[in-house]
């Protein structure tokens, strides 16, 4: 029985310490390019040409429209 334990809790200390393969969501082992960029936020105002806060546009990130938000009552966005 203590062979069993000593077994285990080596196994154990060595999962731990060489860590288990990372995978990507086809399983196979993950590289430097399937990993994802990190999350960036944009934050900012949107003034008309008088100077006042344009409320309700639209902003876009550039090269990806498909992220997009409004400005809000006092011209603000976060992205």
């Amino acid at each position: 029985m203590t062979f069993n334990r000593i077994l285990v809790a080596t196994l154990l200390g060595m999962a731990l310490v060489t860590g288990a393969p990372h995978v990507n969501a086809a399983g196979q082992p993950q590289t430097a390019t399937d990993t994802q960029q990190p999350l960036v936020t944009a934050t900012g105002t949107v003034f008309d040409s008088f100077g006042d806060p344009l409320i309700g546009a639209t902003v876009r990130e550039k090269g990806n429209p498909s992220n997009a938000c409004a400005t809000d009552l006092d011209g603000n966005y976060t992205l």
